[in-house]
Order: C-alpha cells, then structure tokens, then sequence
C-alpha cells in the first residue's frame, strides 16, 4: 500500500479549532466532524460505483466496507426457495403445485444449507495509519479494486479536500 500523509489535526468546520481527524465530533462546539482522508474519499467513490450492495462507513483515516456477495449457487437456490414458497399456498388449491412448492423447497434448502448462506458477507477496513490491511485471504480478491484504487491515490496536502458530502 502507497505512504499517504498522515493528519493527526484538522481545523473543525464549525468553529475552526484544531480536532483529531478520527474524531467523531469536536470537543469544543460538539460539531460533527465528516472528514475523510482524501485518499479514502477516492476508494468511497470506486466503491459506490460498483453493483454488488455495499455499505461504507468512513471518518478521517479508517474506512470499513461491508458488502453482500452472491455466487450463482446462493441466487438459484434463493430463487428455488421464493418458488416453493409460492407454490405452496397455490398447491392447496391446485394439487400438482403442492408437490412442485415441496420439491423447489428442497432444492433451494439443500443448496443454501450446505454451506451456502443466502449471501456471503465480504468485508475491508482501511487504515491509513497501520500499514497492513485488515481483509480476510479469501476476500482479497473482492476488494482488489478498492485496494488498487488505494495504492494509485497520491496522497494530498490539503486536509480540507477529503471532506466526504452525504
């Protein structure tokens, strides 16, 4: 992972006193700080761009990401379930759908209960200030692209810049 500047002090923006970057609000005036590196706030923008359902939470030089992955085995097995658990209320008026409901049922637990949840969660933290990476060995590959994104961020001078807009 690149050296990126480290700031251990940032003005607040309600009333200008010197905070911690990572603090959650200022000790002052009790404003709240939404300061994020600008290195991290490039990594928050590569990530809200991607299609997979991912919530980020970012504050001055950590960001943590949680995302949702499902692999073609979670979803047809998710899909199955859904089926069955229609088809079951119709099979008791129709019944051929009753059969169907109970074999689509079994299909969909026999998929996501071997093992695969309905959805694998995949999780990174990013600190700026600890050179390692927290990411499991499995999700390396997940999050290669936020890593890389990382890694080609310069790091900027201005601590006023990485100020993330919600």
């Amino acid at each position: 992972m690149a050296e990126h500047t480290i700031f251990p002090l940032i003005p607040c923006r309600s009333c200008g006193r010197d905070i911690s970057a990572d603090a959650s609000a200022c000790p002052s005036c009790g404003g709240v700080n939404d300061w994020v590196h600008p290195s991290l706030a490039v990594v928050v923008a590569h990530l809200a761009g991607r299609d997979q359902e991912c919530r980020v939470e970012a504050r001055g030089h950590v960001l943590h990401a949680v995302a949702m992955h499902h692999n073609m085995r979670q979803s047809f097995g998710g899909l199955a379930m859904m089926g069955g658990m229609i088809s079951l209320p119709v099979g008791f008026f129709f019944p051929p759908m009753l059969g169907l409901g109970i074999l689509l049922l079994c299909i969909g637990g026999a998929l996501t209960g071997f093992g695969l949840s309905a959805a694998t969660r995949k999780e990174l933290t990013l600190d700026l200030r600890d050179p390692g990476l927290v990411v499991g060995p499995c999700d390396r590959d997940y999050w290669s692209g936020a890593i890389a994104v990382l890694s080609a961020s310069p790091s900027q001078p201005d601590p006023g810049i990485g100020v993330l807009q919600t």
